[in-house]
């Protein structure tokens, strides 16, 4: 598979706007799509959210963030059916 496009970095994401390949729902702090600045993917989660982790043993504060290029629940995606050539899929658990 070959994705030929690039992403507009300064247009804001909607989905009609959208030109990705790569759909990755329910992203959270995008670890499941292997690059988290892939031009070719689209990031969406239903929150944005920031956790502050105290880390103790190591005297460290680290942050997690979910921040989605879309807001939307994926039980109600706001696409055209068939948009993506690949959906990435980790439901919340």
């Amino acid at each position: 598979m070959t994705f030929d496009f690039e992403r507009d970095a300064t247009a804001p994401f909607s989905p009609s706007n959208c030109s990705a390949s790569v759909l990755d729902m329910c992203c959270g702090s995008r670890m499941m799509w292997f690059d988290k600045e892939d031009p070719r993917a689209v990031f969406l989660d239903k929150r944005r959210e920031r956790y502050a982790m105290n880390r103790p043993k190591r005297g460290t504060v680290e942050y997690t963030e979910t921040d989605p290029d879309i807001l939307a629940d994926f039980t109600a995606l706001p696409f055209e059916d068939n948009k993506f050539e690949m959906v990435v899929f980790d439901p919340p658990h």
